[in-house]
């Protein structure tokens, strides 16, 4: 994706910047609209916005992860996640592991919020398109995991296609 429009926003192979655009995007649709919107409201635009804001996802460096269905979260452990539900009181990360950088815990954060609500609109939708986006969102950030540090990224698109993970919201 060209970034001629925006000055100084270009990587050495000619790429996006993505932490400096398209992630602070990504967080702010998760974060001051996905997560404002109640939870049985705009039920069926909800799974388009978790899809294109979550795609925004990547994190900056390696992050320790969970493990099971929800290995995309931050974990203090291997088995257990410790990212707040929302609303609850937020642990201190940085004392917990002081070596994740802040931007990894805004990450985990907004994709706990993203797979939150897949799971909570499975209940009240269609739960076969929903399952399918949340396994496409489980995809998309399993790919994008493998490519940190590497200068070529790959597009969510690319990981729908090559999974067969389409669906009436991708």
């Amino acid at each position: 994706m060209s970034a001629k429009r925006i000055p100084n926003a270009e990587d050495a192979d000619g790429s996006l910047a993505w932490q400096s655009w398209v992630a602070p995007l990504a967080l702010h649709i998760i974060n001051d609209v996905l997560a404002k919107v109640p939870q049985g409201s705009l039920s069926c635009i909800q799974p388009l916005l978790c899809l294109c804001a979550g795609s925004g996802l990547r994190y900056d460096s390696k992050v320790p992860l969970g493990s099971g269905h929800r290995k995309y979260l931050l974990s203090t452990d291997s088995g257990t996640s410790t990212l707040p539900t929302p609303g609850g009181a937020e642990p201190d990360f940085h004392l917990l592991n002081p070596g994740i950088s802040e931007n990894a815990i805004k990450t985990s954060q907004a994709r706990h919020l993203v797979m939150d609500r897949l799971d909570q609109l499975e209940l009240c939708l269609p739960p076969k398109p929903i399952a399918v986006a949340k396994q496409l969102m489980r995809a998309v950030w399993g790919v994008y995991d493998g490519e940190i540090g590497l200068p070529r990224r790959t597009h969510w698109l690319d990981v729908m296609s090559s999974t067969g993970l389409q669906s009436l919201f991708g």
